[in-house]
């Protein structure tokens, strides 16, 4: 299968021309920027002897980027992109000439920034790149994309030959071809490959087939545009301090989650990605565990301080009498008995201590420690299967459907620890961990039930699962991120052999990792993704969607957008109410945009009278923006009030006659911004107040308070035989014991700039025959 791609994506080429434009200004020819130093190496001595001392320095010319402009002009460069990009121009660079291109994961970073050294090759004549990762596993990505856009690039751009080589001690010699050559070279690195101070380094090592020279002297000699995917993870003080020590042109940051930004040149947040059809439709499956109330059931969500407080989730008694899992904010030496209005919460259960260390955590009387993340009174592991059999119900369902098309369906779990997928086991098919083993009994289960399955897949299950861990020794594997060399065999199949991956020769369709493909990898034949672990970091339902959030491709290697066929389902141990406000919150710490207006927010909409050739840009769009909260329909922070209502009758912004023209179209931005849309919002309750001087000022209140103040005996006589009766009778009308059962819900998630919200498409129970169920107390 070859891959196929678009060289006409607006977003994409809109992204390239936000960076092209910031050096409007240097010249094509300007020439190379030439380097020529001497080595300085002298000959060993030989059994104690000094040699003796021949000159063996040689002329070592480099040929680098010859970048001429100075800051101001690139500033004012800046604050025109940003301008039409609807960014807030920039007063001045932030760290020098270091630039942010945020892009959503799944909408073609890698391949925007890769064409970007082309454009600016054409352009500008630049021809020395350096594309710095933060883990190995990135950097097999970006080598892959690169081989398999080759033959791309080379029809766009005939006249422009260019290299590619990915830089390791093993071959440290390289750089000096790279910083020779007169043609467009690309060099692709690992953070940790010049991270460091001293001779440890084989960067900072003289070397001998390099002339006594450094190989770092040949990167700096090159001036070259230093490239960085995933920024945010290169943001220490010895990583700052590597890239300053390389003497780039210029830096250009490409990232979806920008910790921290600097000069910000192109924004496509998840919002945009999402409403432009640019990645798939998110689909949550909940799997939750329902009924047994009459055992005691703590999770530890959260945990804070100022207030010291921590937010579990209980079984509270609601106002029918029944019993539900809520999230309640507890401080210390709450009862829970009170907080739920459950018995089960009896015998002194109370939060001893509230502690932030690490995760955090908490104490309990009656049990002990308990982190964030975890739960006592729970049963994992059938919530856990269920999801094993959701996934494989989801993928069957896929599977028949994209068959017609062409798309082959991959399905990734991530588990809580390599042992529950390995077990005893060492490989794939010696793997007898309890999810390897569940797997292998529920694929053949439901296979069995639906006939129509026997013939999309017959296979063997062992032969459709492969696991992908970062194998430390021979034999032994751990639960690690991807980030070091040692991942580097754990990737080979999966990183170098996406195409393979994709084509209906290979039977691989499931697949199991721990956190080593979190991050820098993707596949966009990624339909389901469940989540065998809690989801606990601030960004983790952020990470775990962008491993399927590409666009799906068909046996032809062709894009297929068709919004019924791009849809990415997520099996999670949460409520898609949950999964969704927490994804929101994580968007919103992100800095993306939910729920109320940016400045910039018309900037892009049609100038009036330009014939749709020209954009508003920021400065009319902020114009637009104070007179919008001048009329009273957008508060200080930008959240649409209550005094928009477009629903009624001869409703009208009433803007300038300047601005009527795109009236209709502003409406629609405040409309999908209205976060009342997605969230419906309670009305303050008011305290009500004694009224004294009602009371105790009035005759009647006298006259009753004379009835009740006198103090009063009563005698109760009991009737044992009818007592016993009454009980009876109650106990038999008593509301039914729910058994354990498990929940799947599914519901289709819409992120939008008002909000992330869900809509219920489906649901299941499954009850746990054989579960723990305690005796209520009645």
């Amino acid at each position: 299968m070859k891959f196929k791609f678009d060289a006409k994506q607006e977003y994409q080429l809109a992204a390239i021309d936000s960076v092209v434009d910031l050096f409007d200004g240097q010249p094509n020819d300007a020439g190379d920027f030439l380097t020529t130093f001497r080595s300085t190496r002298a000959l060993p001595e030989v059994d104690g002897t000094q040699a003796l001392d021949f000159d063996l320095s040689q002329e070592v010319g480099a040929v680098g980027n010859n970048f001429l402009l100075d800051e101001e002009t690139v500033l004012e460069n800046l604050k025109v992109v940003q301008n039409a990009r609807g960014l807030e121009p920039a007063q001045a660079l932030k760290d020098g000439l270091q630039f942010d291109i945020e892009m959503e994961t799944g909408t073609g970073k890698t391949y925007v920034y890769l064409r970007t050294i082309f454009e600016l090759a054409q352009k500008y004549n630049f021809t020395k790149f350096v594309i710095l990762v933060p883990s190995v596993a990135i950097r097999e990505g970006v080598k892959t994309s690169i081989d398999l856009m080759h033959d791309h690039f080379r029809q766009l751009y005939p006249d422009l030959p260019f290299d590619h080589m990915v830089y390791s001690g093993k071959n440290a010699e390289e750089v000096q071809s790279f910083a020779t050559s007169t043609s467009i070279q690309i060099m692709i690195m690992t953070i940790g490959s010049v991270r460091g101070r001293g001779n440890h380094l084989i960067m900072n090592q003289n070397r001998d087939k390099l002339n006594g020279l450094r190989p770092i002297d040949f990167l700096k000699a090159t001036r070259p545009v230093l490239i960085m995917d995933e920024p945010q993870n290169m943001e220490s003080d010895l990583s700052k301090s590597a890239l300053v020590g390389m003497d780039p042109a210029f830096v250009l940051r490409y990232s979806a989650t920008h910790r921290k930004t600097r000069n910000v040149t192109y924004r496509l947040d998840p919002v945009d990605a999402h409403e432009l059809g640019l990645v798939k439709q998110i689909v949550v499956a909940e799997a939750t565990e329902h009924g047994g109330d009459a055992k005691p059931y703590i999770k530890l969500l959260e945990v804070k301080s100022n207030p010291w407080q921590a937010t579990l989730e209980l079984v509270c008694r609601k106002k029918d009498g029944s019993f539900d899992r809520q999230v309640k904010k507890v401080k210390q030496g709450q009862d829970l008995e009170k907080v739920t209005n459950n018995p089960v919460y009896d015998n002194n259960w109370r939060i001893n201590e509230i502690n932030l260390e690490g995760p955090g955590f908490i104490e309990l009387t009656n049990h002990g420690i308990l982190h964030v993340g975890e739960a006592i009174g729970n049963n994992d592991e059938a919530v856990y299967k269920e999801m094993i059999r959701e996934t494989i119900r989801e993928h069957f369902r896929k599977e028949s459907l994209m068959r017609k098309y062409g798309i082959k369906v991959l399905s990734l779990f991530f588990v809580d620890k390599v042992a529950s997928y390995l077990g005893d086991g060492t490989d794939n098919a010696t793997a007898d961990g309890k999810f390897a083993q569940w797997f292998d009994e529920l694929f053949i289960e439901e296979r069995e039930r639906f006939p129509q399955y026997k013939e999309l897949l017959p296979q063997d299950p062992v032969e459709l699962r492969r696991a992908y861990f970062s194998q430390i020794k021979k034999g032994v594997f751990g639960d690690t991120s991807g980030a070091t060399a040692k991942d580097d065999d754990s990737y080979d199949l999966i990183m170098k052999d996406k195409a393979r991956l994709l084509s209906e020769d290979e039977p691989v369709r499931f697949i199991f990792s721990h956190s080593a493909l979190r991050e820098g990898w993707d596949n966009p034949n990624v339909f389901q993704i469940c989540t065998l672990r809690e989801m606990g970091s601030e960004t983790e339902r952020r990470q775990t969607i962008g491993r399927g959030l590409r666009l799906p491709v068909n046996q032809d290697g062709e894009r297929v957008s068709d919004r019924s066929i791009a849809q990415l389902t997520v099996i999670a141990n949460e409520s898609y109410q949950q999964f969704a406000n927490n994804l929101q919150n994580e968007y919103k710490k992100a800095g993306v945009a939910i729920g109320y207006i940016r400045k910039g927010d018309f900037a892009k909409l049609p100038k009036p009278e330009s014939n749709g050739d020209e954009n508003l840009g920021y400065t009319a769009s902020m114009e637009i923006w104070e007179d919008l909260k001048a009329r009273g329909y957008l508060d200080k922070d930008g959240y649409v009030t209550d005094k928009f209502t477009p629903e009624e009758d001869g409703f009208a912004l009433d803007l300038d006659d300047e601005y009527s023209p795109v009236e209709t179209a502003i409406v629609e931005i405040l409309r999908r911004a209205n976060i009342s849309h997605y969230v419906k919002s309670k009305r303050a309750r008011k305290t009500r107040k004694l009224n004294k001087q009602l009371y105790f000022t009035s005759r009647e209140f006298e006259e009753f308070w004379e009835k009740i103040s006198r103090r009063t005996t009563y005698s109760v006589t009991v009737d044992r035989d009818v007592l016993i009766k009454n009980a009876v009778q109650k106990i038999k009308r008593a509301e039914q014991i729910d058994p354990l059962r498990i929940e799947v819900k599914k519901a289709k998630l819409t992120i939008a700039r008002g909000g992330t919200k869900g809509a219920e498409t489906s649901s299941r129970t499954t009850d746990l025959r054989g579960g723990d169920t305690n005796c209520p107390i009645l």
